[in-house]
């Protein structure tokens, strides 16, 4: 007959009252505390076990392992991730290796986390769940990756049939809210019905911490081959997730998924991922002002890598509060500068819709009063001159921003140094016939002739 010489607080939830030599020849750890309270007068001795994982519950079933000498409670899915986890926290593993113990409470969670990918769907998706809640252990223990790989198994094959795994909604990832997640190049039913069977798996995971989501989408894009990791899915599914969960979340919990989502799409293919989604992040990023730095130039090195695919408007970001300007223009630098080092300056179609892109910026940019000369120099000369065929709207920009910041008309010696971001030979008679107008406003013969020497140097 046992005795009942050992009471052990879990997590300050329940204290459980129990022989410790039976516990002692199963789990290192209750032999350890044991051992080292064995001078307290104290009886029964009483042990505590804090951040003990699954609580109370977790600890009953290990407790009924241990009493039935290893033969007790029975594994199942719904248990043998925090069993597992249970297991490596009391040391049952060394326990079981130095009194050879049989069976080990490790070696029969672990057959149960080999055969995960035989599981149900929603048995799989509650292991996920259950390994979050579950970190740091579920991670040393190989729990976590285990459940990760059985889900993508079966993200790869066709839905489960109904009633194993939740029906999508209204509010599916092919809807018409899905516009912010969504580059949508085409409308036929047959495509869409195709992306629906590959997609039937979002609902289901659009519950996950967002450190969870990344984990996915990167097992996703390692296990390769077609299905689920098409990189083209794994991006919905990820502005999928921001859209359903963004909104109600606060300022930390947001900051955590837009840093995981960054993370995951860093890894897919330029193509998989829209540019307007990625403008749609950075609208959401703006005002969260402590957004990690990496995350940060993931997101510009992304969006400058599609730079030939954005509109004016994405451009037009509002300059950040205190700087006087209207618009961020060292963020358009920075694009334009993660387009050229993506390899844009090699492929010349590129590289023209990106120029016509940036002179319809530096328009919109030119009125602002508050540019300095040095940051519009910059910008007009971001791009290489094969960016352009025709520079009139360049010059038009650079006309208006002289206008604006230094009145109707400047002499030439005074203008600041931006003939270097003119190609002369390329420049139509607009240039000309700006430079006529520009010399009737000239107010000395001196000037005249200054400026007619500055158009045969030019010319």
């Amino acid at each position: 007959m046992s005795r009942v010489d050992l009471e052990v607080d879990v997590n300050g939830e329940e204290l459980f009252v129990v022989d410790k030599d039976i516990l002692s020849r199963f789990c290192g750890r209750i032999r350890s505390l044991v051992v080292a309270g064995a001078g307290s007068a104290r009886r029964p001795q009483r042990v505590a076990l804090y951040a003990f994982p699954g609580g109370a519950e977790a600890f009953e079933l290990v407790a009924r392992f241990c009493y039935a000498d290893g033969g007790g409670g029975a594994v199942t899915a719904a248990n043998a991730c925090v069993l597992r986890c249970a297991a490596e926290f009391l040391d049952m593993a060394a326990a079981a290796d130095a009194t050879e113990a049989a069976p080990s409470l490790v070696s029969r969670t672990e057959k149960a986390l080999e055969e995960m990918p035989q599981w149900p769907w929603h048995a799989v998706v509650d292991a996920v769940k259950q390994c979050q809640r579950l970190l740091p252990l579920a991670d040393t223990t190989g729990a976590f990756d285990a459940a990760v790989s059985a889900l993508v198994s079966h993200m790869a094959v066709p839905p489960p049939p109904a009633g194993d795994a939740t029906p999508t909604t209204t509010s599916s990832p092919e809807s018409s809210a899905f516009r912010f997640s969504c580059d949508t190049k085409s409308s036929s039913l047959s495509l869409r019905g195709s992306c629906i069977s590959r997609t039937w798996w979002f609902e289901d995971l659009v519950v996950l911490s967002p450190g969870t989501v990344e984990r996915v989408a990167a097992a996703l894009v390692a296990r390769g081959g077609a299905g689920a990791a098409d990189h083209g899915v794994v991006a919905r599914f990820l502005f999928y997730y921001l859209k359903c969960r963004i909104a109600g979340a606060g300022a930390e919990e947001k900051k955590a998924m837009l840093e995981a989502a960054v993370a995951a799409m860093s890894l897919l293919d330029r193509s998989a991922v829209s540019c307007k989604g990625l403008f749609g992040i950075l609208r959401i990023a703006a005002p969260l002002k402590q957004l990690a730095g990496a995350c940060q130039e993931r997101l510009v090195a992304m969006i400058g890598r599609k730079l030939d695919h954005a509109t004016l408007d994405n451009l037009l970001v509002p300059a950040p509060a205190g700087t006087g300007s209207l618009y961020d223009v060292g963020l358009v630098l920075r694009f334009v500068g993660a387009f050229l080092r993506g390899g844009a300056a090699g492929e010349p179609a590129r590289l023209k819709k990106a120029g016509r892109l940036i002179d319809l910026y530096l328009a919109e940019v030119a009125p602002d009063p508050s540019l300095r000369p040095a940051k519009f120099l910059e910008l007009a000369t971001a791009l290489p001159a094969p960016a352009r065929d025709c520079h009139d709207a360049l010059y038009r920009a650079i006309d208006v921003y002289f206008q604006v910041c230094y009145g109707e008309y400047i002499p030439f010696r005074q203008r600041p140094n931006l003939d270097s971001i003119s190609h002369y030979s390329a420049l139509t008679s607009f240039r000309e016939q700006l430079l006529r107008i520009n010399c009737q406003h000239v107010s000395a013969p001196s000037e005249i002739l200054w400026s007619m020497q500055c158009m045969q140097l030019n010319f």
